[in-house]
């Protein structure tokens, strides 16, 4: 399982995942809370193929980084922090 983040044209962050080795990738964006606003994700780590955090985004009223965290593989992530300390 691999993960990786962007953005599509209109800016809107994104989250994707493939479980092919690449061959298909889902769109997770969806499930994260507030996608429309959010920004700019440069980073994904994840720890197991459940467990990941995503950061450096930007909720579109907030001008800090954002990190957000998944423990089930992306189906539902949690806003962990409006910014870095």
């Amino acid at each position: 399982t691999c993960y990786c983040v962007g953005q599509n044209t209109t800016t809107v962050a994104r989250i994707y995942k493939s479980t092919d080795a690449g061959v298909s990738w889902v769109d997770l964006h969806n499930n994260l809370p507030d996608f429309a606003l959010l920004r700019n994700l440069s980073k994904i780590d994840c720890f197991d193929e459940n467990n990941c955090i995503a950061s450096g985004g930007k909720i579109a009223w907030n001008t800090r980084d954002v990190i957000y965290r998944t423990q089930d593989g992306g189906s539902v992530w949690t806003l962990d922090s409006l910014g870095y300390p």
